[in-house]
């Protein structure tokens, strides 16, 4: 029978009966037991920590087989054999990954495995990236020879290939393999990131029921989708009218035909438009160009747009390739919806508005203006632009993105020339700027202009600014310093001759100019609501005024008085606001039909010289700490003038000064003050309540 371990070493002569008595082994079991054992054994082994002690061992067998463990050369760890009276090393223990510890420089990299470790042994390695490559690397592990490192595809590395977490092994050429190409792979998980966004943007912007979203790039409001303006004007309309309503309600296919065209995803990403223009238009369904400033998607278009490509040439819209800069054979046209942007032309945006140094937009935003016009497109400005000559916007609109935008007029010229005839028939005012700011830099000449409406220079109706509007602008001079020539708007003027009627001008601010406005020829037509002008060094200059409106004049600190008028035939001035004008807040001087000024005004006063049926209905006049006026209001040769219910304080001499002249006909009724009135004996004025 067999024996065990537990038979021939029992205590008992019968196991587990005491009282058998104590057992003694005997040399006979104990022989056959280990005979039997080593019978039995597949493979007996020797087990050492060093190569050195295993050879040191002879075993009581040729079958026997060895490890060692820990040896200090990591190549001697592993499986051995007996062969001919000598151990013989059969291979390392499998270590299928390791970790690798690596360090060096873009181009030559080590790396350290664990003790032990036998990177011969290994079939796989990974490891995290210290340093990326910046070109073909080697790499050496564990003090061999260094080895090239290739991708994917067993190439040498490009720049950046070797990033983040590497994974790679040793091929049958003697190189590091990439297994994944981390660098690609990050690239293409941040551009799979931003293609899904863009397309929900795109789909956002072609079919959503709601406002467009901040995300999408709309304002959460007013911005709509394609689809809700097409349902709102019965279509889509495009310059050249292809895309029509009847199309869209005929074949509802062609509506899907633009969804899907927004949707199309780029697969190609040039840096610039130079790369744009070398890329195969049939092999590549959209290009997104990557350039800071001119950035978006463009989509291959083969038919013959070498007009559009004439018309561009700043390569705005339609970009032509290398291979035919016609466009004769086609050009990459850029996908947007609404207005072209002045950062499309290369509008840089860098003025730095207290130094006034940067880089000088005024082509590239008068090249978007050009483009714009020629296509019947609004115009967007986002950034605040150095202008070394002036812009010209006709009959097209010029927009702000916001407050900060605008341009920095440097050296001695026009900031803005504005003409352009509109139809008010229509309310067709298509000459407009809105939503900017206008710096100037100090060196501009008198006479030169933040705006200028109309154009002497020009001829026939270039010369006109008709039908415009200009609302949301701010005037603005360089580290605050006072501009004290040049003026805030213009109205072109060439002796008798006037070249600007028929607008609206609304929500200015204007800081440390001359002028604030300057047109005394035959301004007509004109509704200015919403003015605010301080520190100015000469007054709101208007001169043969016909049927203008002014509302929400508000001045103050200015060096001259608040604002000048001369013959006027029919000007409504609403609720003006002086305040510490260092002269007479108003001066109107021959008019000849009614003025209504329903007025709060402090801290300054009025003069009126030589006017005609004016009214000024209501005030509150201040003298305030800056004034040096003597009266509140000043009047002179206005025959049929009408003072009523004016409050007058803090006048040093007079409330209402009418000057003696036989001219001076009218009424001051209803006054609120204890300032004398002085009438001037030849004046035929009646005062009373």
């Amino acid at each position: 029978m067999a024996l065990t371990p537990r038979s021939v070493y029992r205590y008992y002569e019968v196991d587990g009966v005491p009282s058998s008595g104590k057992r003694r082994p005997k040399k006979a079991e104990i022989i056959q037991l280990l005979e039997q054992m080593q019978g039995s054994a597949s493979a007996p082994a020797v087990v050492r920590q060093t190569r050195a002690e295993l050879d040191a061992v002879t075993p009581a067998s040729e079958t026997y087989g060895g490890m060692v463990l820990n040896d200090p050369n990591p190549a001697n760890n592993g499986y051995y054999s007996r062969d001919g009276g000598v151990w013989v090393f059969g291979r390392g223990f499998p270590d299928t990954f390791a970790r690798v510890v690596l360090s060096g420089s873009g181009t030559v990299q080590t790396g350290i495995v664990h003790a032990g470790v036998n990177p011969a042994s290994i079939e796989v390695f990974f490891a995290k990236v210290a340093t990326p490559n910046t070109g073909v690397m080697t790499l050496s592990i564990s003090g061999e020879t260094p080895k090239p490192v290739v991708n994917l595809a067993g190439n040498p590395l490009s720049a950046g290939e070797w990033t983040g977490m590497v994974m790679f092994y040793l091929n049958d050429d003697g190189q590091y393999q990439l297994l994944i190409d981390a660098g690609a792979a990050a690239s293409a998980a941040q551009s799979a990131s931003e293609a899904a966004d863009q397309k929900a943007y795109a789909e956002e912007w072609a079919q959503s029921d709601d406002p467009i979203s901040a995300e999408a790039g709309g304002d959460g409001s007013t911005d709509r989708s394609a689809k809700y303006w097409a349902g709102q004007a019965g279509g889509i309309a495009v310059p050249d009218g292809s895309i029509t309503a009847a199309k869209l309600t005929d074949d509802p296919s062609g509506l899907e035909a633009i969804q899907d065209k927004l949707g199309i995803m780029p697969n190609a990403f040039p840096a610039s438009i130079a790369e744009l223009q070398g890329l195969d238009g049939s092999a590549v369904a959209c290009a997104r160009l990557l350039d800071n400033l001119r950035f978006g998607d463009f989509v291959w278009d083969a038919s013959d747009v070498s007009g559009e490509v004439t018309l561009d040439p700043e390569q705005i819209i339609w970009v032509a390739p290398t291979s035919d800069t016609t466009g004769a054979s086609g050009a990459w046209v850029r996908q947007f919806i609404g207005a072209i942007n002045t950062r499309w032309a290369g509008a840089v945006g860098d003025a730095d508005r207290m130094a006034g140094t940067g880089t000088d937009d005024a082509g590239a935003i008068q090249a978007a203006l050009d483009l714009g016009r020629a296509m019947g497109l609004t115009v967007e400005h986002e950034p605040l632009s150095i202008c070394e000559s002036a812009i010209r916007v006709r009959n097209q609109k010029f927009i702000g993105l916001h407050d900060s935008s605008g341009i920095l007029i440097k050296g001695d010229h026009d900031g803005i020339v504005l003409t352009g005839l509109g139809d008010s028939s229509t309310n067709d005012y298509r000459t407009q700027i809105r939503g900017l700011e206008i710096r100037a830099d100090g060196t501009q000449t008198a006479g030169k202009a933040g705006i200028r409406c109309g154009d002497k220079t020009q001829t026939g109706a270039d010369r006109i600014c008709a039908h415009f509007i200009v609302d949301n602008i701010n005037f603005v001079t360089l580290n605050n310093s006072t501009n004290t020539l040049s003026d805030g708007i213009v109205f072109e003027q060439d002796g008798s001759d006037a070249f600007a009627y028929i607008g609206q001008i609304g929500n200015i601010n204007i800081v440390r100019w001359a002028h604030p406005f300057y047109g005394i020829r035959q301004v007509n037509n004109i509704v200015f609501n919403g003015w605010r002008q301080s520190r100015c060094t000469r007054p709101f200059k208007i001169g043969d005024v016909k049927a203008c409106v002014l509302m929400g004049f508000e001045s103050g600190s200015n060096d001259h008085r608040a604002m000048d008028i001369h013959d006027c035939y029919g000007f409504t001035i609403i609720e003006p606001y002086c305040e510490n004008n260092v002269r007479e807040d108003l001066q109107v001087v021959p008019s000849k039909y009614d003025i209504l000024i329903d007025a709060r005004v402090s801290a300054g006063g009025y003069q009126d010289a030589t006017v005609g049926s004016l009214r000024i209905i209501g005030g509150w006049f201040t003298k305030g700490s800056n004034g040096n006026s003597i009266a509140a209001i000043r009047w002179a040769q206005g025959p049929g003038v009408v003072v009523d219910g004016a409050y007058i304080t803090d006048y040093p001499t007079y409330s209402v000064h009418v000057t003696d002249s036989a001219n001076n006909k009218g009424r001051i009724l209803n006054l609120n003050t204890s300032i004398a009135t002085s009438i001037g004996a030849s004046a035929q004025v009646v005062v009373g309540y």
